[in-house]
């Protein structure tokens, strides 16, 4: 199966990288912001649903047992073939340092042949479940376009040059061994 993995899609993560991403906007112009984000939609669609990717969502788990479902993000529109994956942790935990255990969670969802990891944090969770796939074999990517990343990406317009910044952000935190992305036409028409 080929997997497209969204790590936590929840509204905590998304309002704060759209207030860190539209600082000294002016009112039309955060209007016009938060109209393009909700593009984010059409590009898991184009790259992956149309390609025959399976969908997944790693969403924190209550505290009290099952999904954290209040947390979810409205900004995504989620489809009823997608799955929605129990870390093993909640938000509280992780704000903790308890991390999920990748391996489990990907052992889970076998089998796999190809990975592509996205959603919050890049250098981060997205890192660590990427190392994970690759430690089991699982051919395996990460799609810098849909990290945290995008919030800016949507802002600067020019998106090879914001990919290049985010690569080099990349690389001064030690994560230079990892892909880039390569941003495919459909991509770039959407953004």
């Amino acid at each position: 199966m080929k997997l497209f993995l969204y790590l936590y899609p929840i509204q905590e993560y998304v309002d704060f990288a759209i207030k860190q991403n539209s600082g000294y906007m002016g009112s039309e112009r955060l209007k016009d912001y938060t109209k393009k984000i909700k593009r984010i939609n059409k590009v898991i669609d184009a790259d992956y649903r149309q390609k025959n990717y399976s969908i997944a969502y790693v969403c924190y788990k209550k505290s009290s047992g099952g999904l954290d479902t209040e947390l979810l993000s409205e900004l995504f529109q989620f489809k009823q073939s997608d799955i929605f994956v129990d870390a093993g942790v909640s938000l509280k935990d992780l704000n903790d340092y308890i991390y999920p255990d990748e391996s489990k969670l990907l052992q889970n969802l076998m089998p796999v042949d190809r990975l592509v990891v996205a959603g919050f944090h890049y250098t981060d969770c997205v890192t660590r479940f990427f190392k994970a796939a690759k430690e089991m074999g699982i051919d395996s990517m990460i799609d810098r376009a849909l990290t945290e990343g995008f919030f800016y990406l949507i802002k600067k317009g020019d998106i090879r040059k914001a990919l290049r910044k985010l690569d080099r952000t990349a690389l001064k935190s030690g994560l230079w061994n990892l892909p880039a992305t390569n941003i495919n036409d459909v991509t770039l028409d959407f953004l």
